[in-house]
């Protein structure tokens, strides 16, 4: 995002923060995830033709959140209207707020997160995000319209708790012709050029040493060779971890994106081992 921000991503922040302001008796439980959690860390990419998101994705700690107001209520009368999907929710001006409850923490059902008097519609299940509410940050969000001077200060998702999140998106998406699959990848790839990985490392043992988050990132860091790592595992070490362009056999010249996150999955990988007991220890600093 060099220059200027593309239009649909200043919108996107925009609605964030009118949602924001429309939950703002419910910040203490709210945490932001996703697309523009990731660029928070990342900041402007220099990457041609990256995508940015045109959505905002929420996480809710149920235990913490207020009785009144209503999350519904507060979201139609910011003007969102609820979506047949729960927890979705779209703007006056087309852009979708998504609300969602770590499955560990949302009750029984399929769908709709349990919220008491907030009923079963408001937020939605989703799995892997039980780390953000472990892995976490107070930071200050602000509009990136000139002539819009609001800010927010609020929880973000840490780094950590984003890179077991979009990997077990991408888990979940296999064998799906789902275009967002590409754009997980890519933002996994913004992160790990952005964060160090002895940084990663750490923030992997916090998580799964906590009981909310450790079996998500188990699977997680499972599954990150599995998705990542097979195709280009010997092209990485032929260049020291560099980034192999070519992709090796199994990468499309069309979707380089992806394999240069493959690239830093494995490099992710290969500084980190496990024991018999399939417990991270942190091998190497290096970033």
């Amino acid at each position: 995002m060099p220059g200027d921000p593309d239009p649909l991503y200043v919108l996107a922040r925009a609605t964030l923060l009118d949602a924001l302001d429309a939950l703002a008796e419910h910040l203490g439980a709210i945490v932001l995830v996703g697309a523009q959690a990731v660029y928070h860390y990342t900041g402007e990419s220099d990457i041609p033709g990256a995508e940015f998101t045109t959505d905002a994705d929420l996480t809710i700690e149920p235990k913490l959140l207020s009785a009144e107001p209503l999350l519904a209520d507060s979201m139609t009368q910011a003007g969102f209207r609820r979506q047949i999907q729960p927890g979705s929710w779209l703007s006056a001006s087309g852009v979708v707020v998504d609300l969602m409850v770590p499955r560990l923490l949302a009750g029984e059902g399929r769908r709709g997160a349990r919220l008491g008097v907030h009923g079963n519609s408001a937020a939605r299940q989703a799995n892997g995000l039980e780390a953000s509410l472990v892995d976490r940050e107070r930071a200050v969000i602000s509009s990136l319209d000139a002539g819009d001077p609001r800010s927010r200060e609020i929880w973000i998702a840490g780094p950590g708790a984003l890179v077991v999140a979009k990997t077990i998106k991408i888990e979940e998406r296999i064998g799906s012709d789902h275009r967002s699959q590409d754009k997980d990848a890519l933002d996994l790839f913004r992160l790990l050029q952005s964060i160090s990985t002895s940084d990663l490392a750490r923030r992997f043992e916090i998580l799964r040493a906590d009981p909310l988050s450790a079996q998500v990132t188990s699977r997680a860091l499972r599954n990150l060779p599995d998705l990542f790592g097979c195709c280009l595992a010997s092209s990485l070490h032929r260049s020291n971890y560099g980034f192999p362009w070519d992709g090796g056999d199994q990468c499309s010249p069309h979707r380089k994106h992806l394999c240069v996150a493959k690239c830093f999955s494995v490099a992710i990988h290969c500084s980190c081992r496990w024991n018999s007991n399939r417990n991270l220890n942190l091998v190497g600093s290096g970033s």
